[in-house]
């Protein structure tokens, strides 16, 4: 299994990367956050890489996750990752 290189993006207003940085993970961590929508990359072998957009509400509302990754996603829901 490939390591993966995950990002979540956006637009933020700030005076400094540091403070920028610091608006994103309270975004991100603030209870009914729509942070869900992922960029994963993976080298699969030597210059050849995949990458896919992933959309965990779609995923979540289209019941497309196995059980393991259901149940995982509704305790981080529940919990409001506090």
């Amino acid at each position: 299994m490939p390591p993966f290189h995950v990002e979540w993006t956006m637009d933020i207003d700030a005076a400094d990367p540091t403070e920028a940085a610091l608006k994103a993970w309270e975004a991100m961590r603030r209870k009914g956050s729509i942070a869900n929508s992922f960029v994963a990359r993976a080298e699969i072998r030597p210059g050849k890489f995949v990458t896919e957009i992933i959309d965990l509400q779609d995923l979540w509302e289209g019941e497309e996750l196995t059980p393991e990754q259901a149940a995982r996603m509704e305790a981080m829901l529940v919990s409001g990752l506090d």
